[in-house]
């Protein structure tokens, strides 16, 4: 018997739940991925996108292989996998381990979603327990403050975590039986075309839409208004999705086509407010075009499964050809990727709404326990963001008169060597030391490779100092200080690339300190240097920079990442302008096991060092440096 529309309809929130869950493991997997597979660059990038791509196309071969047959086994086994290898993340202390899980559980959740999509009576509805999920995972996402409950070890993120797997396991059981029964009387239920075009979809959403570091990048606004606007777009990708259906499909499609092509041009930086309008306009394009995708003749069931397993391929394809030039080097710039992602949704949409093509049925409507879960996962994240210990940004130190207390530390975008987050307890760290001022490196504020966190804000809210932004690699991947002090001056500028495939930058910031103006130089200089022509030409730019202080009489801090040790060409481009801070008896890498130097503080002359020292190596590859500063007031010039 056909369930009842109006009370029976499980398929949506199971859906979405398993998504959610879903998504969260994904930002576990693709970090283990480059951190644990990959460690970190050390693996070739073709080797690492190999590893992702055969990851998600098992789930293709799955559906292919059961065909019809994926509805009855696939989503019970796909759901149980799934939540048994996120409840194993919420375990364990990363490594292998970490890395093993987080890929079957990706595999589980894109067989659980084949299945529903080859047993649903309704594509469209189904697709929308997708969305849904993305959405509300990244709404925890943003309401955690980038910390997800994977990567929180308290009794209140595993509480959390057991009250989502069993909604979405309770949810799941219900569904089978509407799974079940709507595939026993197959129907119009939409093209594979509109289950593949959720990959370049998912991109789109995954890089543009879901990081709030491109808000607060762009707008500089604080942590509570920036999640206010993060939800609000979550919202409206949903709304526009369930909107969809309200119009002819030809006209939602030209809506939803031109609010994507504004949308995706406008959001391809991160560094204006414009930004934010891009984001606005690509949210409703996104959830437009794929609600407005019309119902055609039946699909067979194997087609439909394939192509929503087939989804997930693209979108990690499209991802690792987004990520790729970062890595080595290409013919073509990250954006033109995000741009493909859009024409490719765009030549779905306008295919699908032939008028050819369409076959309008009256979808039924959207359970009131969608809402009712949507709530309660909200109201749970809040909840852990609010119990979970954090730093509150007031510790303070009572520095020696004319004393400076300097910090840097390559975060290594906030994941150690066993590939667990960390940056929330290295932020606590530094707020122990109570710097006057911090140089980081590898500073990530919203790359999808990482789990989309920004993780600037982390550290700054741990510390309640003032944040400067470099952008090197992209709009919001680069170098960064955090300051208690004021500045007059802030000049941000590229390093020559040379054989880098990766962009490298350098910032100078001009400070009023206790010990007068004070000149400050981050950096992080390329590990990429076979013939001498790239890391060289990029230190020889940093030390042009300290000359023009030097010229002016301003005392100088140059810190970062040198990749170089002591008395390297790199570090002698300096000349008599600085000295290290540090002797060659304090290696900075790898830090569970540290070789070299790398990492350097280096000061102009009429700097003493009052006492140098070393912090962070848990949560890290690299370890901290710190070093306690006095200055001569006499070399200090008024200018």
């Amino acid at each position: 018997m056909q369930p009842d529309t109006a009370r029976d309809d499980w398929l949506v929130p199971a859906l979405a739940l398993c998504t959610l869950v879903l998504w969260d493991t994904i930002r576990v997997w693709i970090p283990s991925l480059l951190f644990i597979a990959g460690d970190a660059g050390s693996t070739s990038a073709t080797t690492f996108g190999a590893i992702a791509l055969t990851t998600v196309a098992l789930p293709v071969g799955i559906a292919a292989l059961l065909g019809r047959h994926i509805v009855r086994a696939g989503w019970f086994a796909g759901v149980v996998g799934l939540l048994t290898a996120r409840l194993g993340l919420q375990l364990i202390e990363g490594g292998q381990a970490q890395l093993v899980l987080a890929t079957l559980g990706v595999v589980a959740g894109g067989v659980a979603v084949a299945a529903a999509a080859s047993g649903a009576r309704s594509g469209w509805r189904a697709r929308f327990g997708v969305l849904l999920g993305v959405a509300a995972s990244s709404t925890v996402h943003v309401a955690l403050g980038g910390v997800d409950l994977a990567w929180r070890d308290d009794l209140v993120a595993a509480a959390a975590t057991l009250v989502i797997t069993a909604a979405a396991a309770s949810a799941a059981r219900r569904a089978a039986v509407q799974l079940q029964a709507e595939h026993a009387t197959p129907s119009a239920t939409g093209s594979a075309l509109a289950w593949w075009s959720l990959g370049p979809a998912l991109l789109l959403i995954g890089v543009q839409l879901a990081p709030p570091g491109r808000i607060a990048t762009a707008t500089g606004w604080p942590d509570a208004l920036v999640a206010v606007v993060a939800v609000l777009l979550f919202g409206l990708l949903v709304g526009a999705y369930a909107s969809a259906r309200r119009f002819a499909p030809r006209t939602s499609a030209t809506a939803s086509a031109l609010a994507l092509t504004v949308g995706v041009l406008g959001a391809l930086r991160a560094d204006a407010p414009v930004t934010l309008v891009g984001q606005l306009f690509l949210a409703a394009g996104v959830g437009g075009a794929l609600g407005s995708m019309a119902t055609m003749n039946t699909t067979s069931a194997r087609r439909k499964a394939v192509g929503s397993a087939g989804g997930h391929v693209v979108f990690i394809l499209l991802g690792f050809a987004h990520y790729a030039p970062y890595d080595m080097p290409m013919w073509y710039s990250p954006r033109v990727v995000l741009l493909v992602a859009a024409a490719l949704l765009l030549a779905a949409t306008l295919v699908l709404t032939r008028p050819t093509n369409v076959f309008v049925t009256r979808e039924r409507p959207i359970a009131r326990r969608v809402v009712i879960i949507a709530a309660a996962c909200s109201i749970t994240a809040i909840l852990v963001a609010t119990v979970s210990p954090s730093v509150d940004g007031d510790a303070e130190r009572t520095p020696p008169d004319g004393t400076l207390r300097v910090a840097v530390i390559n975060i290594r975008m906030g994941f150690d060597l066993a590939g667990r987050l960390g940056v929330d307890q290295l932020a606590d760290e530094l707020a122990a030391l109570a710097p006057d001022l911090v140089v980081l490196n590898e500073v990530d504020r919203g790359w999808l490779t990482t789990g989309s966190r920004d993780t600037l804000r982390i550290v700054q809210r741990a510390l309640g100092h003032d944040a400067i932004f470099a952008p090197a690699a992209d709009d919001v991947w680069g170098n960064a200080l955090l300051t208690r002090y004021p500045w007059e001056e802030v000049d941000r500028s590229r390093l020559p690339q040379g054989r880098d495939a990766m962009p490298r930058g350098q910032f100078s910031v001009l400070l009023t300190t206790e010990l007068g103006r004070v000149a400050v130089i981050g950096t992080h200089l390329s590990h990429v240097d076979d013939r001498g022509d790239t890391r060289v030409p990029q230190a020889r730019a940093v030390a042009a920079t300290v000359a023009r202080y030097a010229g002016r009489g301003i005392p100088t801090i140059v810190a970062g990442d040198f990749n170089a040790p002591p008395g390297s060409v790199e570090l002698n481009a300096f000349g008599d302008f600085v000295v290290n801070t540090f002797d060659t008896g304090h290696p900075t890498w790898p830090s569970d096991d540290p070789e070299v130097q790398i990492d350097h503080v280096l000061v102009s002359p009429s700097f003493a060092v009052q006492s140098a020292s070393h912090f962070g190596g848990e949560f890290s590859d690299h370890i901290g440096l710190v070093v306690d500063l006095t200055l001569d007031a006499s070399a200090q010039s008024p200018r």
